[in-house]
């Protein structure tokens, strides 16, 4: 587990990471390297690295990311990378977080077990 001297403070620009805390099981966006960032996909025209099947699939997962319904406690939904793949996950992109968090700096081991992560 990370452990920071200072608070870590909100993610404020492109380049965000997870912070969670173990204790609450809170999760939050902050200041970092780009392991975190609001669940949105970027669209583009057809191309020899994305295709129709490809521009079609953005368009149907975008679709489903739309139709999922706010967070009543403001969190924002939000893409987690780690270097096991992607989780999709409620995350605090306005608070700062606590001093002790699993980053996507942690190691495989400890972020699987933080993020309770499926392996298969």
């Amino acid at each position: 587990m990370n452990e920071t001297n200072n608070l870590m403070l909100p993610c404020r620009g492109g380049m965000c990471d997870f912070a969670l805390e173990l204790a609450t099981g809170n999760n939050f966006c902050v200041s970092g390297d780009g392991s975190c960032m609001l669940a949105d996909l970027l669209e583009a025209e057809p191309s020899n690295f994305h295709d129709r099947t490809l521009v079609e699939a953005t368009a149907a997962i975008k679709q489903i990311l739309a139709g999922v319904p706010e967070d009543a406690d403001g969190r924002k939904l939000s893409f987690l990378i780690t270097d096991l793949g992607i989780l999709l996950a409620w995350t605090d992109h306005n608070s700062e977080a606590p001093a002790k968090v699993v980053t996507a700096r942690d190691s495989k081991e400890v972020v699987t077990q933080a993020l309770k992560l499926k392996l298969v």
